[in-house]
Formats: structure tokens, C-alpha cells, sequence
């Protein structure tokens, strides 16, 4: 946890004094030294609490000394010293926000929409995926083609869900992502193309079956 600490401030220094693309430049060099695909923040929600292994701040829980927790904004508080229903983003007392965010927040909320869609034709799977999860949350059009130009792409990486793990392929993410927004005949093109051509991808063949 300490070294978590250390590693936040390290790097809210380093980015203290850069412009727009150095911090872009950092947090993609961040995701490319990632060891496996984090789909929590992806998925992230205030209701169900995802962005982390560590437990959503619940005013009904006791907590204690070096205790983590994550705030409703997805930020994530230690516990300075023992306490109950004291909100971690008001209670400067009792909590000291850990100074580190996953690099998705970075794309999700300050990159620009055309360096997504440039970041969608990188080589690398999660920034491809990452970019991609952060254009969904934007509501931007024209997902569908970016769906299918990945769907030949056999790359497995590791995902992480909370603490649930299994891997994909980027297209899985993808699919998964823009489920919901899909119409009937995105979905039923999918579903063909994927029992045809693209049996890989196993994840988003359980997902489509369902719809």
C-alpha cells in the first residue's frame, strides 16, 4: 500500500508541469506496462462500485487505520485513523486520498476524441481496447465499424473484472461495451460473422446468444 502511495505522488509530480500530450504520452506508456487488461475502471459505475479490487466507501462499514477504500468518483482514500460515515472526499481527518488514478481515466475524461479514434489503430490491444471503452462512454457514433474492422484480431490478453479474470479478445471488450446500444441487425450480423468466420471470439458469442 505504501509503495501504491509512493508510486502516486511520484507520478502526480512528473505530470505537474507537462502539457496535454506528455500526459498522454505517460499514461499510454502506463498501459503498455500493464500486465493484464483492468476492465473494472472500464465498466466502472457509481452504483455497483467497480474501479478497483478495493470495496466501495459504505457509510454503514467501521473502518481503520490504512484501510483503502474507493470514493464514489472513483478515487481511491486510506485511512488515516479509525472511523464510520465519514465521506472520504470530506473528511480530510480521517482519510488522505492515495494521488493515482488508472491511465483509462486519462483517455475517458480529458483525451480528445480524435486522438481516440488515432489510438484506435494502435498496435497495442489495450490501448486499442482502452480507447475504444472511452469513446463507448462518449456515446460516439460509428463504433459498429471499429467493431468490425477488430473482429479478425485472434490477440488473447488477461481481463480483469473486479475478481474475475478470463481472456479475450479485444473484440470481445468491444462487443460487450456497445452491447446495448447495438440494433437488431448490428446484433444479428455480429452474431453471424462471429459463428462463421471469427469463432475466437467465445466471450462475445456467450453475449450475443443472450440477446
Amino acid at each position: 500500500m505504501r509503495l501504491s502511495l509512493i508510486i502516486g505522488l511520484m507520478l502526480l509530480i512528473c505530470c505537474s508541469g507537462d502539457n496535454y500530450e506528455d500526459i498522454l504520452s505517460i499514461r499510454l506508456r502506463e498501459i503498455e506496462k500493464s500486465e493484464m487488461f483492468d476492465n473494472s475502471f472500464v465498466v466502472y459505475s457509481e452504483t455497483e462500485g467497480y474501479g478497483s479490487n478495493f470495496p466501495k466507501w459504505s457509510p454503514d462499514v467501521d473502518y481503520y487505520e490504512y484501510d483503502v477504500v474507493l470514493s464514489s468518483a472513483g478515487k481511491m482514500y486510506e485511512a488515516i485513523k479509525e472511523s464510520k460515515g465519514k465521506q472520504p472526499e470530506t473528511s480530510l481527518n480521517e482519510w488522505r486520498l492515495i494521488p493515482w488514478r488508472h491511465p483509462y481515466f486519462f483517455l475517458r475524461d480529458t483525451a480528445k476524441k480524435e486522438d481516440l479514434r488515432r489510438l484506435l489503430r494502435d498496435k497495442h490491444p489495450y490501448i486499442r481496447t482502452y480507447a475504444f471503452g472511452a469513446l463507448a462512454h462518449k456515446d460516439s457514433e460509428d463504433l459498429f465499424n471499429i467493431i468490425l474492422n477488430n473482429l479478425a484480431d485472434t490477440t488473447r490478453m488477461t481481463q480483469i473484472t473486479g475478481d474475475v479474470g478470463f481472456d479475450v479478445c479485444p473484440a470481445d471488450l468491444m462487443i460487450s461495451y456497445e452491447l446495448e446500444k447495438l440494433t437488431k441487425e448490428q446484433t444479428e450480423q455480429l452474431r453471424k460473422l462471429i459463428e462463421t468466420k471469427y469463432n475466437h471470439l467465445t466471450y462475445a458469442k456467450r453475449l450475443l446468444a443472450n440477446e
